[in-house]
């Protein structure tokens, strides 16, 4: 039943070479959530850097405490930088030969490389990226 659903739902289509962003969720509501437009991490994030940065700001007793939770701010975006990077090259390129993984990579980053022109599909949605930030943050917090 389960797999019924997720084909009439989540199944990818083929690939097609047209310019137009092609389909790849039967369900509406599902493709329409796929389509981001790219500054819109932005208008989520930002917020949320600026929230955090100012608990900091305020919890610091001194301008040092608060240069050392800067500098580590620093820290961690170059660590960010360089897990991305290797997801990237390692884990996003690893073509499983399975059809369920051949599913799988299309949908977290084969379109990516099928359709680079397609603008709303440069980001992760918000849907995947929320509440992978909220497990990051739980890890790190603890």
């Amino acid at each position: 039943m389960l797999q019924t659903w997720f084909r009439q739902h989540v199944a990818v289509r083929r690939i097609s070479f047209e310019r137009a962003p092609r389909r790849l969720f039967n369900s509406r509501v599902i493709e329409a959530f796929s389509h981001i437009p790219p500054g819109l991490p932005w208008v989520i994030y930002i917020p949320v850097v600026l929230y955090f940065e100012s608990r900091a700001f305020v919890s610091a007793q001194s301008l040092v405490v608060f240069a050392e939770r800067g500098a580590a701010v620093v820290v961690g975006l170059l660590v960010w930088i360089l897990v991305e990077y290797l997801l990237h090259r390692f884990v996003f390129h690893w073509e499983l030969s399975t059809h369920w993984g051949a599913r799988l990579h299309e949908l977290l980053h084969g379109i990516h490389h099928d359709e680079p022109w397609d603008q709303t599909r440069l980001v992760m949605p918000p849907a995947l990226s929320i509440p992978l930030a909220l497990l990051f943050y739980v890890f790190f917090r603890f």
